[in-house]
């Protein structure tokens, strides 16, 4: 195989001639409506113009292998396709990604895509430069809701290999309990029941459904089974998605279940690319910089790095050609084992994420870069990585201090302009997948210390949860689907009662984690200190103490097997672990309060 050219034609060269209605006029140069008959007009419109931007021919290629991909968003758009889309017009046999819509609200990105004749515009942008690239590697989109042939055709086309998907951890539908598929959750419920009564489903609500659905068409058919490949930001995605896989096709077909255990495989996956949501004011910077007019545009940063399990039954893009040896902002790397890599990421980059939300909404920031220029955000955010990084073991070829440090300057991007109501969404999913095993370890080895940056982020995130108001009296949003249930606990926590919190962190982790004395008792003793002295004295004194007594290193992890079952790991813990109180968050902590009653005073504690 030849190798890549790695960019798609860029303005210069030959193109097929424009209709002359395609070209829209501003103040500043033409712009173009995203689609195929414009992309020779927007080519010429910029040529000598100081701009980046790749933009391929009007013709697409022919597809020779097909990726069904569940839940199209800027995410999966920001490195899935956009990969696939770097190989599409090098490879001799080239790759396609076919969106799946399952859900109400996926209706309108099927409208945009097949609008824009299934293109899109990612822009990635960092302080020193800014580019942009119109994507084609979506060549459809099928929502299933309204479309059950497009979805018999596609199941079984001899073309699909691959069904990939990213649909949030909420997408897993997870019982806190034991970790695996719910079956009681109410659209589980819907499709387990009317595969029995039809034998088969039609319209498949969940991942599950779609994925089970269509390997049970392709098995029927004699046709051979796919690879199924997660993306979303769990740890171990991919044997969480065939255990979840494999749970619901038992509930339907025991036969079709041993069918894909011996035949299909899931491979694990690790995505770092911080990718918002995209809002208005993208689209006209895009319109503006580039002459894009395009309706759902991705913005990026512009480090990227996927790490995926060489693990595909059918045969897989050459994704690790992607980029070049040469790009040291983007990589992509197949291995055998992804769990260093992915644990790194979930603990340090997206519980990160977590704690910077929780934290800076409650001190009134709202934007993620200007939070940062908060040296109390920064200076807390950059010890409870070094806490959490304790949990950590080796990453082969990763200097995790430098990563820490890099995470710091990406988070603090101002290009991305990324909004802390985004990060703290799905909270009480994000803290169980990104923490529960690092907690669990914790525990086993350190039975009677906490935590205590984690512990005061929780606190933190349980502050949001009773009242969704920032220290300065602000209202602010809180996106969780849980945050009713957790609303009662918290409200209890913050108005004294020391068992809310324990309630509180086990409707969150479940109760391996709950039971954890000393995390508890730290989790309301940081509450009782924000109430007390208000969230920067809290976050100056918990830097302090880790500055001068930082947690130890863990020497075990857990294991593949442990992973995924808290209840297996929970019952190698003792139930007595913290006879000790860890009167704890801080050493001493009714001095502190006494000692410390003058900062809460103080004009400076509040940015």
């Amino acid at each position: 195989m030849a190798p890549p050219t790695n960019a798609a034609p860029r303005r210069g060269d030959s193109f097929d001639e424009v209709k002359d209605d395609e070209v829209k006029e501003d103040d500043h140069r033409s712009q173009f409506a995203l689609r195929r008959a414009a992309l020779s007009g927007l080519v010429r419109s910029l040529d000598g113009a100081d701009v980046d931007i790749a933009v391929p021919p009007k013709a697409p290629p022919a597809i020779a292998n097909v990726i069904a991909h569940i839940g199209v968003g800027g995410f999966s758009r920001s490195h899935l396709t956009y990969a696939t889309d770097r190989l599409l017009r090098s490879s001799p046999a080239p790759w396609g990604i076919t969106g799946v819509g399952l859900m109400p609200w996926d209706a309108k990105m099927c409208k945009t895509l097949r609008d824009q004749d299934m293109l899109y515009t990612l822009v990635m942008q960092d302080d020193a430069a800014k580019s942009a690239r119109v994507v084609e590697a979506i060549t459809d989109f099928v929502f299933v809701p309204e479309d059950t042939r497009a979805f018999e055709t596609l199941a079984l086309d001899p073309r699909l290999k691959i069904i990939s998907l990213t649909v949030t951890e909420k997408g897993y539908y997870q019982d806190v309990a034991t970790g695996d598929l719910d079956l009681r959750n109410a659209l589980v419920k819907q499709d387990v029941s009317e595969w029995h009564w039809g034998g088969s489903l039609q319209k498949p609500r969940t991942a599950f459904g779609f994925i089970c659905s269509v390997l049970q068409r392709r098995r029927s058919a004699g046709l051979p089974a796919v690879t199924v490949l997660s993306c979303d930001n769990l740890p171990l995605n991919g044997d969480l998605c065939r255990r979840a896989t494999l749970r619901f096709a038992a509930a339907c077909d025991a036969e079709l279940a041993t069918w894909i255990d011996r035949n299909a495989t899931f491979p694990n996956s690790m995505v770092d690319r911080i990718t918002p949501a995209t809002e208005d004011a993208h689209r006209d910077a895009l319109a503006a910089d580039f002459g894009v007019r395009d309706a759902w545009p991705v913005v990026s940063e512009r480090f990227a790095q996927w790490v995926v399990e060489d693990a595909f039954v059918a045969g897989r893009p050459d994704w690790d050609a992607a980029f070049g040896d040469d790009n040291e902002n983007e990589s992509v790397l197949f291995v055998e084992d992804v769990e260093p890599y992915e644990t790194m990421k979930l603990r340090l980059l997206n519980s990160g994420h977590s704690a910077l939300a929780a934290v800076g909404l409650l001190l009134g920031h709202r934007l993620v870069h200007l939070s940062l220029a908060d040296p109390d955000v920064l200076d807390f955010l950059g010890a409870y990585m070094r806490q959490v990084a304790r949990t950590l073991g080796p990453v082969p070829g990763v200097d995790l201090a430098r990563y820490q440090a890099k995470l710091v300057d990406r988070f603090a991007n101002p290009k991305i302009a990324d909004r802390l109501a985004r990060l703290a969404s799905d909270g009480s999913q994000k803290f169980k997948s990104t923490l529960e095993h690092a907690l669990l370890v914790l525990r086993r080895e350190q039975p009677t210390r906490a935590p205590t940056l984690v512990a005061l982020a929780l606190a933190c995130f349980l502050r949001a949860c009773a009242t969704q108001v920032d220290e300065r009296g602000a209202a602010y949003p809180l996106e969780d689907p849980r945050k009713g249930e957790l609303a009662e606990p918290a409200r209890r926590a913050v108005a004294g009662d020391a068992g809310g919190a324990k309630d509180f962190l086990s409707l969150v982790f479940g109760d391996a984690v709950a039971s954890w004395a000393a995390l508890a008792d730290a989790v309301a003793a940081a509450n009782g200190l924000v109430s007390a002295l208000g969230l920067r004295a809290a976050l100056r004194m918990a830097v302090k103490q880790d500055r001068d007594d930082p947690l130890p290193r863990t020497t075990s992890r857990l294991s593949r097997t442990d992973s995924g079952l808290p209840p297996r790991v929970a019952s190698t813990l003792s139930r007595s672990d913290s006879a000790d109180a860890v009167a704890s968050f801080l050493p001493d902590f009714d001095r502190s309060l006494s000692l410390n009653r003058d900062i809460s005073n103080s004009s400076d504690l509040f940015f």
